[in-house]
C-alpha cells in the first residue's frame, strides 16, 4: 500500500476517474461525449508527436523486449488516433472516397492485432528469441478469441433465423 501513495500513475488514474464523474454530473450528455473525443484526439496527437522518433528508432532496431514495447505502445496510440479520425471523418464527410468503404477500419483493426502481439511478446523476447511459454499463452488466447467469435456468430445466426 505504501508504494501506491507515491505512485503518480495511481493518483492520476484516481483523479481521472473522479473528474469523469464530476463532468458527467454537470455537463450535458453530448458535451461529455465530445469532451472524451477531444481528450483522446488531443492526447493521442501529443503522444504521437512526442514519441515518433523513439518509436522509429525502436522499430528499426526491433529485437528486444523494450523495442517491442515502445513500437507496440506507439502503434496502439496511432491506431486509436486513426480510429478517432476515421469515425469523425465518416460522420462529417460520409461521401468522401476514403470513408465510402470499410476497408480502412478493417486495416486499422488488423494492425491493432499486430500492435497487441508486440505488447504481448515484449516482456519475454530477448534478442529475437521467444520462449515457448509465450507461444503456448498466445495459442490459448487465439483459441479463446476464436471460440468467442464462433459463439457470437452462431448466436447471431440463430437470432436472425425465422
Amino acid at each position: 500500500m505504501r508504494r501506491f501513495k507515491s505512485s503518480i500513475a495511481a493518483w492520476s488514474a484516481l483523479a481521472h476517474g473522479v473528474l469523469f464523474f464530476i463532468f458527467l454530473a454537470i455537463l450535458p450528455s453530448d458535451w461529455m461525449k465530445y469532451l472524451g473525443y477531444a481528450l483522446v484526439l488531443g492526447t493521442g496527437f501529443a503522444a504521437l508527436t512526442r514519441w515518433y522518433r523513439d518509436a522509429f528508432l525502436a522499430f528499426r532496431e526491433g529485437r528486444g523486449g523494450a523495442s517491442f514495447l515502445i513500437v507496440g505502445t506507439f502503434s496502439l496510440i496511432l491506431i486509436v488516433f486513426l480510429h478517432r479520425v476515421v469515425v469523425v471523418g465518416n460522420a462529417t464527410w460520409p461521401d468522401f472516397w476514403m470513408f465510402e468503404s470499410d476497408i480502412l477500419i478493417r486495416a486499422v483493426v488488423w494492425y491493432l492485432g499486430w500492435a497487441l502481439l508486440l505488447l504481448f511478446f515484449a516482456p519475454d523476447i530477448n534478442e529475437g528469441a521467444v520462449p515457448p511459454k509465450s507461444f503456448y499463452m498466445l495459442a490459448l488466447g487465439i483459441a479463446f478469441g476464436s471460440f468467442m467469435m464462433g459463439y457470437s456468430f452462431a448466436v447471431g445466426i440463430s437470432q436472425a433465423a425465422p
